[in-house]
């Protein structure tokens, strides 16, 4: 029996079970974005050699906020999200659509960091 077949037999003979399995799967899920996120934000970061005082002072939090962020223990509003993207020179769907980029996709917008950091050193203004 697979795991969809049991899932559907708790819900038939256990209504309660059945939500408990529900509730666990939804919190894994946001649990799983959430963390996915996370990551993205703290690889962004550090792709491009910014601090994080640099990143959090341009967004308009701070350090701690931002390290919260980088951890998953705390979710960027939406403002935050779009400053961070701004700043990173990416796409806002990067960080909040967890399909939007395949892998290759993600390998692209990483190498883009690296040529915008290029850009940025060359010209002088290389952020700390």
């Amino acid at each position: 029996m697979n795991w969809y077949d049991y899932k559907k037999q708790v819900k038939d003979t256990d209504p309660v079970a059945g939500a408990d399995i529900e509730e666990m799967e939804s919190l894994a899920r946001k649990d799983s974005a959430g963390t996915r996120q996370a990551d993205k934000i703290y690889e962004a970061r550090t792709n491009l050699g910014l601090s994080r005082g640099y990143v959090a002072k341009a967004a308009g939090i701070s350090k701690e906020e931002l390290q919260q962020i980088e951890e998953g223990s705390s979710t960027p509003s939406q403002s935050v999200l779009l400053r961070l993207s701004a700043l990173f020179h990416l796409p806002g769907e990067y960080f909040i659509q967890d399909d939007a980029f395949e892998e290759d996709g993600d390998r692209k917008e990483i190498k883009n960091l690296h040529s915008f950091k290029k850009k940025m050193a060359a010209q002088g203004d290389q952020p700390k």
